[in-house]
Order: structure tokens, then sequence, then C-alpha cells
């Protein structure tokens, strides 16, 4: 996030965790928040680039982006105890709860509807 507490993904990200945890409270929950700055979305932006080639928008680079920050799974965990903590995730596997549409381009369908007066 780059307006972290505040900003709208990190917001639902807090709801979507307080209601896994009313519905499976005996389950340990870590949400890892990810904070970045435009200092290291510059840093980052060439290599991303490289990876979502041919994909060249700036829709896809900050899609890109999001996923390759959140992928690292560096960044703070708010404790049982209130505090917040660093935390650098060794996790492999990435679950992304993203649709079939952003997934496939399927929204590229509203696109081709549009052009034809649709």
């Amino acid at each position: 996030s780059f307006d972290g507490q505040l900003a709208p993904d990190r917001v639902s990200s807090l709801a979507g965790l307080k209601e896994l945890q009313r519905i499976s409270p005996l389950r340990r929950w870590r949400l890892v928040e990810i904070d970045s700055n435009l200092a290291n979305l510059k840093e980052e932006s060439e290599h991303v680039m490289s990876l979502i080639y041919p994909s060249n928008t700036y829709m896809d680079l900050n899609i890109g982006i999001a996923l390759w920050l959140a992928a690292s799974g560096d960044g703070w965990v708010n404790g049982q105890d209130g505090d917040r903590y660093k935390h650098k995730s060794t996790s492999r596997v990435l679950l992304v709860g993203s649709g079939a549409d952003e997934q496939c381009a399927g929204y590229g369908r509203h696109r081709t509807k549009y052009r034809v007066g649709g």
C-alpha cells in the first residue's frame, strides 16, 4: 500500500481478516501488510515489466507490481498484543484471490463491446 492504513485495499483486507477470524476463530490467521513507496516502485518496475512482457500498459504494470510486492511477503503483521511486527514470509506459494477476468484478460470483452457500439 502507498497510503498505509487508509488505502482502500488495506481497509478491505482488514475487513476480510475480521470476517475470517469470525468464521474460524480457532485458526491462526496472519495478514502480512505490505507497504511500499515510489522509490521502491521505480526500482522494481523494469524487472516486473520484463516478467509481464508483452503486456506493457500502465494497468499491466500496476497489477504486476502489486502482485510482485505482495509475493515478496516483506511487510508487517499485527500481533495478538496489538503491536506491529516486521515479517518476512518464507512461503514459496502465493494464493491470489483474483477472478478469471483478471487472470485471463476477460475484461477485453467489455472493450470489444464498447467498440462495436454496445
